[in-house]
């Protein structure tokens, strides 16, 4: 056991020489502008709101997106494509009143949130993973609350024990 916690001490002592994430160049690095021709081609798709016309549009964002990724991001976007088309999609139900150039400026405001919020493509793995997760369940709409309940107490437990060996260490 004091193996194991020499060994999670180290961890946490290796989190803290881990430089910071410079984000407005991650940021800069991955920031789309779409053209008003993109815009334009869109509304065609976005106009009716149909089943088919949904898929199109869905093969259309991907191609637009595509064109604005550079080759080693293109290799790593499979993670984030089910998440980007699911945005879209959000964004085409309950879009209403909203123009396609609107719509679109919404669904990519809200990828590079992801971006900036996450900060290098293998943190944004994780985070499209965990956002994917967050998404489902609030597709429930309702947890079940004795589940919640129990990884809080789990949480909790681990945080005692956590600080019960820290003292202990003392």
């Amino acid at each position: 056991k004091k193996q194991q916690l020499l060994h999670k001490i180290g961890r946490y002592e290796s989190l803290s020489k881990l430089d910071p994430v410079d984000l407005e160049r991650e940021f800069a690095l991955t920031e789309f502008e779409l053209s008003d021709e993109d815009v334009e081609s869109f509304t065609g798709y976005h106009d009716g709101n149909a089943g088919e016309e949904v898929e199109n549009a869905e093969e259309y964002i991907r191609e637009i997106i595509l064109d604005y990724l550079d080759e080693t991001t293109k290799r790593n976007w499979l993670p984030f494509e089910s998440l980007v088309i699911d945005v879209f999609r959000e964004e085409l139900s309950s879009a209403g009143e909203l123009e396609a150039d609107e719509l679109v400026g919404i669904a990519v405001g809200r990828v590079k949130e992801w971006v900036i919020q996450t900060g290098s493509v293998d943190q944004s793995r994780e985070f499209c993973l965990k956002e994917l997760e967050r998404n489902q369940d609030w597709r429930k709409f309702v947890m079940d609350e004795e589940e919640v309940a129990a990884e809080m107490e789990v949480d909790i437990l681990w945080s005692l024990v956590d600080d019960l060996l820290v003292d202990l260490m003392v």
